[in-house]
């Protein structure tokens, strides 16, 4: 286990949508297979978005020999069946950058660097609204890609890293992550390496072989996913990439016959700070409020006869003269626009008892017609909303005020009715992206 926190760390407690971001067909496992494998088996949903097919890269089979540097880019084609192979057995779904409008630009200086579809010589205007709209499309709670270095240089991992970074500033609201190892960690992978030299002509890290850019000192590191059971989907994974990868037991090497070790685990640095940047974005935010411990209620109105619900932990008094309480709802959600043509809502206090309540009206896509069938309830006399049995308090509420603020609405309402349930019950709270109680 690490002392560090992994992704979910300051996320709601969900299923989470994450969005990887990668330039070539075999990236996505040899970077962040582990973290892939490990949220689509904790039941998220993971997207991966791969913005070349790789064109450029060298074949290691004999028998595949005739791929590389071909007419018409057969490689780049046959790395597509390989991405789509590895993405199988690691759970993900799969995305192509442009439906395959950008190209391989092989290393800097090499003559695929000044093909017309080269990654790395496009505007980055231009990459950056395509990723862009794959955000818009996925709605992604996290996004990861490379750090500012793309890892260890390669252009078009740089352009990589821009394109989401602009794409990002230009959409706030994704926790951004990239990918680093801590300085011990990368020590102690080639430790083992040199103790576990695998028979042939293979090439083992020298005590003076410099360590890739992506390296960092560790205390750079604030999150990281350690999971033995996802590293065995990356190795799968991996052998998919049979024209890239050697797999061994318990390393692998690339056509350069290099040795690297497979680890058991993936490491990650807010992005700000991977670029020496001040760290002050959506990622640490979250992270910084998730240690504020909030009560947890469910918000609900009635709107043209459909009933519409969310779980909220931005319940605040305003007022007690007149009584206002104010809630916080994000824009572009079907809540918002529910409540706001309602004019009214009401709010359930949840008990520790209903946590899967809460997790409930907190889940993306769940159906609207049906998503009070599993939530006892009756309705409130002033604005026929549903209110939550057991709950521990109701409040009806007729809208006052609304503020647009940044990515949400604030919602400021004067209190029509209370309702209260026996004092001695405890209540559901939210830390850390994780609930517990409080009596």
């Amino acid at each position: 286990m690490s002392s560090l926190p992994d992704l979910r760390d300051g996320q709601p407690d969900r299923p989470l949508r994450l969005l990887f971001v990668h330039a070539h067909p075999d990236d996505e496992s040899l970077w962040t297979g582990i973290t892939i494998a490990h949220h689509v088996q904790a039941g998220d949903e993971v997207h991966v978005l791969t913005c070349t097919l790789g064109e450029e890269g060298e074949v290691i089979p004999a028998e595949l020999a005739h791929l590389e540097g071909a007419d018409g880019d057969p490689l780049g084609d046959y790395r597509r069946g390989e991405l789509a192979g590895a993405l199988t057995s690691l759970g993900a779904i799969g995305h192509l950058l442009g439906d395959g409008a950008y190209r391989d630009s092989g290393m800097a200086g090499s003559p695929a660097s000044t093909h017309p579809r080269a990654l790395a010589g496009a505007p980055l205007a231009d990459v950056a609204a395509a990723v862009g709209r794959v955000i818009d499309e996925i709605e992604p709670d996290i996004v990861v890609t490379y750090d500012a270095t793309g890892g260890y240089g390669h252009p078009d991992h740089v352009r990589v890293h821009d394109a989401v970074k602009l794409a990002t500033t230009q959409r706030p609201g994704p926790a951004l992550y990239a990918i680093v190892t801590p300085q011990t960690r990368a020590q102690a992978n080639r430790d083992w390496v040199t103790a576990h030299r695998p028979d042939g002509d293979w090439i083992i890290p020298g005590e003076h072989t410099a360590y890739a850019s992506s390296v960092v000192a560790d205390d750079r590191v604030t999150h990281e996913v350690v999971d033995q059971r996802a590293a065995s989907a990356r190795d799968l994974a991996l052998r998919a990439h049979a024209t890239q990868v050697y797999v061994g037991s318990g390393w692998y090497a690339l056509s350069d016959r290099v040795v690297y070790r497979l680890d058991d685990r993936e490491s990650f640095v807010a992005l700000g700070e991977s670029d020496q940047e001040p760290v002050v974005d959506a990622a640490n935010f979250r992270a910084a409020m998730g240690r504020f411990p909030t009560g947890v209620c469910v918000l609900t109105t009635l709107s043209d006869g459909s009933d519409h619900a969310m779980t909220a932990d931005t319940l605040t008094s305003v007022s007690l003269d007149p009584l206002l309480i104010l809630v916080c709802v994000q824009r572009g959600a079907r809540f918002r626009e529910a409540v706001l043509a309602s004019g009214s809502f009401a709010v359930s206090v949840l008990a520790a008892d209903q946590e899967e309540l809460s997790v409930w009206f907190a889940t993306r896509g769940r159906p609207l017609a049906e998503q009070l069938a599993k939530a006892p309830h009756h309705r409130g006399n002033h604005t026929g909303a549903a209110l939550l049995d057991g709950a521990l308090a109701h409040l009806e509420c007729t809208t006052s005020t609304t503020v647009e603020a940044g990515d949400h609405t604030i919602v400021i309402a004067q209190v029509e009715s209370i309702g209260l349930a026996g004092p001695d019950r405890p209540a559901l709270v939210h830390h850390r992206g994780s609930y517990g109680s409080v009596t």
